[in-house]
């Protein structure tokens, strides 16, 4: 009799933090977009007398900036030292 309130305890305290971890890690909702999918097929021209895709070059004014995107990334990364 004595095990029976200590096990419904223990059960719940472990479906209350499985409930609290499973909606700590969801993953958020909104998704990033992708800006100009596929803007690189513009830059391309077909030359039928070589039978291929040629790329066309890209006309770059001055302190206009390029197509490269900043992507950031997170770490959160634990390091414990070994114990000899």
């Amino acid at each position: 009799m004595k095990g029976k309130p200590c096990r419904r305890i223990v059960c719940a305290a472990v479906i209350l933090l499985t409930f609290v971890v499973s909606v700590a890690q969801s993953a958020p909702d909104e998704r990033p977009k992708l800006k100009d999918f596929g803007s690189s097929l513009k830059h391309l021209k077909w030359e039928a007398d070589k039978l291929a895709a040629v790329e066309i070059k890209r006309s770059t004014k001055p302190g206009e900036a390029n197509d490269d995107d900043v992507v950031r990334v997170e770490n959160e990364t634990s390091c414990f030292p070994e114990r000899l």
